[in-house]
């Protein structure tokens, strides 16, 4: 889990300032302070060098290095990433559903954004489908930030055990998963002003940093050298359309307390 030292910076409030270009949303998060504390993208995603690793291609990060830097748009909100192709590996399994996510907030009151990101920190929440057992749905008070103007990248780590299904067997382990989300956060002109609205050319990376089997013992050793393959993988996926919804209407997507 993310270092809970951080979690002290969640009670400061955050700043806004209000602006007249439409390239802005109009909510802006301002930093201030030190600045420090905040964790590197190799250092939370990969927790390794990834130039340094033969099994990344560093071509697929051009979206995090063109969305580097300490003034990240204001990214709250709901979203969904639908229809998600997968772009990297070639001939990898390919998936058509949707993923969930939302940043910032209240989450007992779904609809409350003005509050949850302060400084390149923010709450996050990710639904992933069609995953194993109990892992579809993550929680993070600690996603990190990157960006400026209106491109971005949140990356954040995932740690959680995992239930999955064999035929009648059941493997258990844990696992340590570096998630990452960057694109173009666009704004819409309203009779008040400019507000912040979809999410434009996204990317969703999963990078498997770990794989720790509970249960080895009660599986086959074919099971267990197939689970401990997925150690080092990555993946990356894009959304079909290019356009990743930021909810605007008046029900959440989905069941967040499911």
């Amino acid at each position: 889990m993310m270092v809970f030292v951080l979690l002290a910076s969640l009670m400061l409030p955050s700043c806004l300032k209000e602006s007249e270009d439409p390239s802005n949303p109009d909510q802006t998060i301002i930093l201030f302070g030190e600045e420090a504390y905040i964790k590197g993208f190799e250092e939370v995603f990969f927790g390794m060098d990834s130039l340094n690793d033969p099994s990344v291609d560093a071509s697929l990060f051009g979206h995090v290095v063109r969305n580097s830097g300490i003034e990240p748009p204001d990214i709250r909100g709901e979203y969904e990433f639908a229809v998600r192709k997968l772009i990297y590996p070639q001939n990898g399994f390919e998936t058509h559903d949707a993923v969930y996510f939302r940043f910032g907030g209240d989450f007992d009151d779904w609809e409350d954004y003005l509050h949850g990101q302060h400084h390149m920190i923010t709450h996050c929440d990710i639904m992933i489908p069609g995953l194993d057992l109990n892992s579809n749905l993550f929680h993070t008070d600690t996603a990190f930030i990157s960006g400026h103007g209106n491109s971005f990248t949140a990356y954040l780590s995932r740690e959680q055990e995992v239930a999955a299904p064999y035929g009648n067997l059941v493997a258990r382990y844990k696992l340590s998963q570096g998630i990452a989300i960057s694109g173009e956060r666009t704004v819409m002109e309203t009779d008040s002003g400019w507000i912040p609205d979809d999410i434009r050319d996204a990317r969703l990376m999963l990078y498997n940093k770990d794989i720790e089997l509970l249960n080895a013992s009660e599986l086959t050793q074919e099971l267990v050298d197939n689970i401990l393959m997925m150690k080092g993988k990555l993946f990356v996926y894009m959304d079909e359309d290019s356009v990743t919804v930021f909810n605007k209407g008046g029900q959440p997507f989905i069941d967040w307390n499911d």
